[in-house]
């Protein structure tokens, strides 16, 4: 499965409010990085509150 790719930080953002928004209750981490094999180009990472990597949207 392919990672979703945005074409702005703001775009992610809004994704994950959007996320927020229908699961007050969601206590992952979202981070937003570059995409490497992108230029341009942005992923949402996620992890769980002890740190832990879980993956991406």
């Amino acid at each position: 499965m392919r990672d979703r790719v945005f074409d702005s930080e703001d775009d992610a953002a809004q994704f994950i409010a959007i996320v927020k928004a229908n699961d007050p209750n969601d206590d992952f981490i979202y981070v937003i990085s570059g995409d490497q094999r992108n230029a341009g180009k942005y992923i949402i990472e996620i992890f769980g509150e002890d740190g832990r990597p879980l993956g991406r949207v």
